[in-house]
């Protein structure tokens, strides 16, 4: 059941204000649902395996903005968001004899035992954890000059978030560490100069 709820109020002709809560799910990569992996016996013994008992990212969200149309085609907008996540998946290594993976020693090369150490990295759910942020956009086309360049335009966006996720650091105890969401920059901006006259239209980046 992942409820939602969005409303919209014109605050005045050229100023809106938005705010939406939903219960949000998103599921896990296949590739991390699998039951099958791989194994190395050269070099590192590694071996990496995928968890098909994992429970799907879940997350209560809450986002607001504001947003002002000063002109044709221009806006100044501020975003806020909140996300709870109370799911999450992370890989999780540890160092384990090969025979106690639970996998048959036919898969090792005969001059093996059993007895090697192998890193096993296997995805995992924990407790995820808050994450935050607002965001800024700034669009402008140039009517104010003169000729050609009223064709002319700006976009611009700033976005900074916070987070602080819970990570497991071993899977047979329940202490955590709390760090940044991985893979997420704290900031980020994009900056575009476009021409548009009707016809014809370019933009960089």
């Amino acid at each position: 059941f992942l409820p939602s709820a969005n409303l919209a109020v014109n605050v005045t002709r050229d100023f809106i204000v938005r705010v939406a809560l939903a219960k949000v799910m998103a599921r896990p990569q296949l590739g991390n649902l699998s039951p099958g992996g791989s194994i190395n016996t050269t070099g590192n013994l590694t071996i990496a395996v995928g968890n098909p008992f994992l429970e799907p990212f879940r997350a209560k969200t809450a986002d607001a903005s504001f947003e002002w149309y000063f002109g044709k085609n221009a806006l100044l907008g501020v975003g806020l968001f909140y996300k709870d996540i109370g799911t999450y998946i992370q890989n999780l290594r540890t160092t384990i004899p090969y025979n106690q993976t639970g996998l048959p020693l036919s898969l090792l090369p005969s001059n093996f035992t059993g007895n090697e150490q192998f890193q096993v990295t296997t995805p995992v759910n924990t407790s995820g954890g808050a994450l935050k942020g607002y965001e800024i956009n700034y669009q402008q086309p140039f009517t104010f000059l003169s000729g050609i360049g009223r064709n002319f335009g700006t976009l611009l966006n700033y976005t900074y978030v916070k987070s602080k996720i819970n990570y497991l650091i071993s899977p047979t105890a329940t202490t955590t560490i709390s760090d940044d969401l991985l893979n997420l920059s704290p900031k980020s901006w994009n900056a575009t100069l476009y021409y548009d006259d009707g016809k014809f239209s370019a933009r960089v980046s």
